[in-house]
């Protein structure tokens, strides 16, 4: 926590000693070793150092595997003297599990390491309940929630629980968008992957049906899953739209969606290029909603979510340039200014500074 505070103060003080503090071998492995790895793989990540944060994302997993955090006896052996403490080890492994995803993102290989379908760790509870320390019995598994439309008895889900399923098909459909490769094909895999995101959202309680928006407060897991989720619906849909690829989509460190397949609008398709588009459009102006919404001093945006950010208004910045009609244009251009005037509100890594930096260069490109 030192190392990471250092970075907020001018300038930065003995970064390099807290670094060999915190990434030489441990005494003794425990849960807050796993702890102190994970948040300096993050920590790395975040200064685009990503060997090094690879690096201590894999001792975290190695750590926590050879403790036993990855079962759900390693909480329970702790929940009858100390919950929060059962809780906070079930929080560690699901972050852990979270991280893995997104690294495979940044890296864009779209590959985890870890299957949640392997693990029986029980699911966080809500933030409020363990802010509180007031932790509630029995913490639910990855199987219950994964079956719960069949449930005879209702159970409630924490944010953390829709964010690390929002997770899993975020990684899915980012994957599947770079490997469609016959339009036939592709369409049904895109008809598959929209059919699993309209899932998610249907199966949200009526408390989660949109941001819970409070004075200077949001629920921030929420809010990550509905940005991966219309991040997701942007990619799936791209290749087989008529959003032709531009030169300025390159400027981006985070990417794109990927360009439209050769002969996406060709005859046979369950869906015409011009559809594609329009459903790409309307989840790119859903997530630019979200950000419209948040109270300006609850704004909390990791680099991550802001590299997803930055991929659909690269790409609302070509549908800008080259595929609307003027009076769309223009509510196009009043959303991309939201984007791009977030990075003047709000404190942000120099990371993500320069990711809302690539995005502001791409719309001084002439198209």
């Amino acid at each position: 926590m030192r190392y990471i505070g250092s970075f907020y103060t001018d300038p930065p003080s003995n970064q390099n000693t807290l670094v060999d503090i915190n990434t030489g071998p441990f005494d003794v492995v425990d849960g807050f070793s796993v702890q102190a790895t994970l948040l300096m793989a993050l920590a790395k990540s975040m200064c685009s150092e990503q060997a090094p944060s690879e690096e201590l994302l894999t001792r975290a997993i190695q750590q926590a595997k050879s403790i036993g955090m990855h079962t759900k006896s390693f909480a329970d052996a702790v929940q009858g003297y100390n919950p929060v403490l059962a809780e906070s080890w079930r929080r560690t492994w699901w972050m852990i599990y979270v991280v893995d995803s997104n690294f495979s993102v940044i890296r864009r290989d779209h590959r985890t390491s870890l299957n949640s379908a392997d693990y029986d760790v029980g699911l966080p509870c809500e933030h409020q309940y363990y802010c509180l320390m007031e932790i509630p019995q029995g913490a639910p598994s990855w199987q219950d929630y994964c079956n719960r439309e069949f449930a005879f008895e209702e159970k409630n889900f924490s944010s953390f629980a829709y964010f690390i399923d929002a997770n899993d098909i975020f990684v899915s459909s980012l994957r599947a968008s770079y490997e469609f490769q016959d339009v036939s094909e592709a369409e049904t895999l895109c008809d598959h992957l929209e059919a699993t995101i309209a899932g998610w959202f249907l199966m949200l309680p009526a408390n989660k049906r949109g941001l819970c928006i409070k004075p200077a407060s949001v629920d921030q897991l929420m809010f990550q899953a509905y940005m991966m989720m219309y991040t997701s619906i942007t990619y799936i849909h791209r290749p087989l739209s008529t959003l032709r690829y531009n030169v300025a989509e390159d400027i981006s460190s985070c990417g794109s969606p990927p360009p439209p397949l050769a002969s996406a609008t060709g005859v046979g398709s369950l869906l015409d290029g011009r559809t594609h588009l329009e459903k790409l459009l309307e989840a790119i102006q859903k997530q630019n909603q979200c950000l419209i919404t948040l109270p300006v001093e609850a704004v909390q945006i990791s680099p991550f979510t802001i590299c997803m950010i930055a991929c659909c208004t690269i790409a609302h910045l070509v549908a800008y340039k080259s595929a609307l009609g003027p009076r769309e244009a223009d509510v196009a251009r009043s959303r991309i200014r939201v984007v791009l005037a977030l990075s003047d509100t709000m404190k942000i890594s120099g990371l993500g500074q320069r990711r809302f930096c690539m995005s502001s260069s791409a719309s001084l490109i002439p198209l």
